[in-house]
């Protein structure tokens, strides 16, 4: 027999028998991955893209429900946040306390006015339900200028100046904003409005605020189509189903 024929034939056999374990290894994930997940201090059940500690593998962000409060990670080795309502979180919105950022607030520290940050992925991201926009500037910028003419200002930080609006309205950036400002956008406390210092930006904002999860297209089309569950697969986002695995780029 020629040897690189029977070279070949091997590597296709060892191939074919790869390809099988995989699909077995589908198979085994997808059995394995309830419908729901239990979450006693939630008084609910969970379902995807959540999971709970006993299935980590099943769900996009995991939530600790063995403990009084629950809590959620919202990145691979990051932060981890209490879960402070119970309501929709099947629905992808949620509420939770960024204990870091209260401790910005309470201190009065100018680094509150930057976008806060999370860790999005090409397959899931964050955004605050409702943020409160408002407006970072140089300090060589005029106060005066046109384009924040109706707005309040605050100038106790070393390297800007803020401008914002209260009461607040759906306020949309301007469609000419200056060059050296930028959007930001942050929680906005919506309890007891009345006693709210309009003059003291951090008297508006809040620790405790709404996140909105968002999935991919590809892993709505997993999930919805395919009747698969997006996994973590060795640092890739993988849609494993009962026929078939199909691998996408990493998260």
């Amino acid at each position: 027999m020629d040897v690189p024929f029977f070279l070949a034939i091997f590597l296709l056999s060892h191939l074919l028998l790869l390809h099988s374990f995989s699909a077995k290894e589908d198979n085994k994930n997808q059995s394995t991955c309830p419908k729901s997940f239990d979450c006693k201090p939630l008084h609910h059940p969970l379902d995807f893209p959540f999971s709970n500690s006993t299935y980590p593998q099943c769900g996009l962000r995991t939530v600790t429900c063995d403990e009084p409060l629950s809590k959620i990670q919202l990145g691979k080795e990051g932060s981890w946040y209490d879960v402070t309502t119970e309501e929709n979180l099947s629905g992808n919105i949620f509420q939770i306390h960024d204990q870091f950022l209260q401790t910005q607030l309470e201190t009065e520290s100018c680094d509150v006015f930057k976008n806060l940050s999370f860790p999005n992925t090409s397959s899931v991201s964050f955004t605050i339900y409702h943020p409160y926009l408002s407006f970072k500037c140089n300090k060589n910028f005029d106060l005066k200028d046109y384009h924040f003419k109706e707005f309040h200002n605050y100038t106790n930080c070393t390297d800007y100046n803020l401008y914002y609006k209260y009461p607040y309205h759906q306020l949309s950036s301007p469609a000419t904003l200056p060059p050296s400002c930028s959007v930001i956008q942050l929680p906005l406390n919506l309890s007891n409005t009345k006693n709210h210092n309009e003059d003291d930006p951090f008297n508006l904002l809040t620790h405790t605020f709404s996140l909105e999860l968002h999935l991919s297209e590809d892993c709505l089309r997993c999930y919805l189509e395919e009747g698969g569950q997006c996994q973590n697969d060795n640092q890739k986002f993988h849609c494993a189903t009962t026929n078939k695995g199909i691998d996408t780029p990493a998260n």
